[in-house]
């Protein structure tokens, strides 16, 4: 659920994530860290790939929930992503 609400959340709160590859660059490096630090520190925890697939996948199905409350990158004016007027 923690990956989740960063899929939820970022791209809410930081305009620069607003983007399905970077979300899920995000999720997927915090749950490889996660994963990391609980084989490291010997937490009598089971460190596991599929963890990181499935905390990415959560992270991706929380942003596409979200993504039409997204801001627009910083410098990209709506009017310059759509097409060019015609004369």
């Amino acid at each position: 659920m923690v990956f989740a609400a960063l899929g939820l959340f970022a791209p809410l709160r930081f305009a620069a994530l607003a983007s399905m590859p970077r979300i899920l660059a995000l999720a997927a490096g915090c749950s490889v860290l996660v994963e990391v630090a609980q084989y490291a520190l010997r937490l009598d925890r089971v460190s596991s790939v599929d963890d990181v697939l499935l905390n990415t996948a959560g992270a991706g199905l929380a942003a596409l929930a979200s993504r039409r409350w997204w801001r627009e990158p910083a410098g990209v004016s709506p009017a310059a992503t759509g097409p060019a007027p015609v004369r």
